[in-house]
C-alpha cells in the first residue's frame, strides 16, 4: 500500500508496532482505479458461486464498499467463469478446518473412503489444497501417526464433524517442498523421486511448452523424436491419470515401471 502512494508511517518502538495514515481523511479504497471495479465485482460474483463458501461473503462486503465509492448505473455482466462442481458442498467443513488451522484446534469426524468402511478420525489440520475441483485437508492424524495424512472433504460426514478439546500437534511439514515432489495430492511414506523422461508428439509439444505438467518440469526440447520433457517426481495415481489423458500423444521413455504401468492400463481400456 505504501509503495502505491498510501501515506503510511509507524512510530519507532521496540514492540507492538502501530501503522497509521499521516492524513486522517485518507482512504486506500479511494485509490483503486474506477475502471477496475466492474472486473473485481464480476470476479467476486463468480467466486461466491464456486462452493457457496461464506468466507467469501466477507470479501464481497468489502467489495460492496468499493462499489459504493465508484457506483455505476450500468448493469454488471459476467465476463469470467471459474470451474466448479455444482454437487460439491463442503462449505461448513472447509470453514471450520480453515479456522482450526489458524486457531490450532483439533477436529474429530467420521471418514468414509470410496468403497470402504468408514471410521472415526482425530485430526490436527495444517493445510488445505484444491486439486481437480476437490478440496483436501492435510495434517496429523492420531490413528495413522502421520503428519501428512490427507482427507478429501467430500468424504467427511458433516453430522459427525466437530472441534474437540485436545492438544494440537504442531506440523513440521514444508508444504511447498512437499508438493514440489508430486502431481496432485497422493504421496506415500515410501515414495521417492524418480527421473521421468517423456516424449510428446509435435502437436502436443507446443501445449506442454505453454502449459507445463509440473512447475519443476524441464524446458521441453524439440528433437527428431518429438518434444522431450524431463521431470523428477514421485510416481502416483495422479501422474498416471495425467499421462493417460494424453493418449498416444506421449511416450514414456523412463522409468520402465511407469512405462509398463501405462501400457497395462491402455491395454485394459481396450479389452
Amino acid at each position: 500500500m505504501k509503495s502505491n502512494g498510501a501515506p503510511i508511517v509507524t512510530p519507532v518502538r521496540k514492540e507492538n508496532f502501530v501503522y497509521y495514515y499521516t492524513a486522517t481523511d485518507y482512504c486506500y479504497m479511494n485509490a483503486i482505479k474506477k475502471d477496475l471495479i466492474p472486473g473485481l465485482e464480476s470476479m467476486m460474483q463468480e467466486m461466491l458461486k464456486m462452493d457457496g463458501l461464506h468466507i467469501l461473503s466477507y470479501l464481497k462486503t468489502k467489495l460492496d464498499g468499493l462499489s459504493g465509492i465508484h457506483k455505476s448505473e450500468e448493469t454488471l455482466k459476467t465476463v469470467l467463469s471459474f470451474e466448479r462442481n455444482h454437487n460439491y458442498i463442503i462449505d461448513e467443513i472447509f470453514e471450520t478446518l480453515l479456522s482450526a488451522i489458524f486457531q490450532k484446534k483439533v477436529v474429530q469426524f467420521t471418514y468414509t473412503p470410496f468403497g470402504k468402511k468408514g471410521g472415526t478420525r482425530i485430526f490436527h489440520p495444517a493445510f488445505l489444497k484444491e486439486y481437480n475441483r476437490r478440496w483436501f485437508a492435510f495434517g496429523f492424524c492420531d490413528e495413522e501417526k502421520n503428519y501428512a495424512t490427507n482427507f478429501p472433504l467430500d468424504r467427511i460426514d458433516l453430522s459427525s464433524f466437530r472441534v474437540i478439546k485436545k492438544k494440537y500437534k504442531e506440523n513440521p511439514m514444508d508444504w511447498d517442498a512437499y508438493f514440489d515432489d508430486i502431481i496432485g495430492v497422493t504421496k506415500n511414506k515410501q515414495s521417492k523421486k524418480e527421473d521421468i523422461h517423456l516424449v510428446f508428439t509435435e502437436a502436443r509439444g507446443y501445449y506442454i511448452d505453454s502449459k507445463p505438467l509440473h512447475p519443476m518440469q524441464s524446458k521441453p526440447k524439440h528433437t527428431t523424436r518429438g518434444w522431450e520433457v524431463k521431470l523428477k517426481l514421485c510416481i502416483n495415481k495422479e501422474l498416471e491419470s495425467l499421462l493417460l489423458s494424453f493418449g498416444n500423444d506421449v511416450e514414456i521413455i523412463q522409468p520402465l515401471k511407469l512405462r509398463q504401468s501405462i501400457f497395462t492400463l491402455h491395454k485394459k481400456a481396450c479389452e
